[in-house]
């Protein structure tokens, strides 16, 4: 599957220019695409278009940490989105060293 840059979908629909911003969005929707098929909500591989928003509400399937994770990097206003340097990053260490806890005690998926 290829990545492929798209406007962003907020205040300056003009705007194709690649930005962090943008890349930040994408990845936080390819994460999320990758959970629910990990977690067998998307059946077979990913679809060849990844969703363009996530849904209103949390799926049942993601908890609480990564609902707002990926919520802040999807964020339609580029300039309230998550940083990558800061936000993310951090954030997604905090998760993984949760994962691999329960992974340890055997309270993985």
């Amino acid at each position: 599957m290829g990545l492929v840059r798209r406007p962003e979908s907020g205040h300056n629909e003009h705007d194709t220019a690649p930005g962090t911003a943008r890349d930040v969005l994408e990845f936080g929707l390819l994460i999320f695409a990758g959970l629910m098929k990990n977690r067998g909500v998307i059946d077979g591989s990913l679809p060849p278009e990844l969703p363009k928003e996530l849904p209103d509400t949390r799926p049942q399937v993601l908890d609480d940490a990564e609902w707002e994770l990926l919520s802040s990097m999807c964020i339609a206003d580029p300039t309230t989105r998550a940083s990558l340097e800061e936000d993310i990053v951090y954030k997604m260490e905090i998760l993984a060293n949760e994962d691999t806890d329960s992974t340890d005690k055997g309270d993985a998926l």
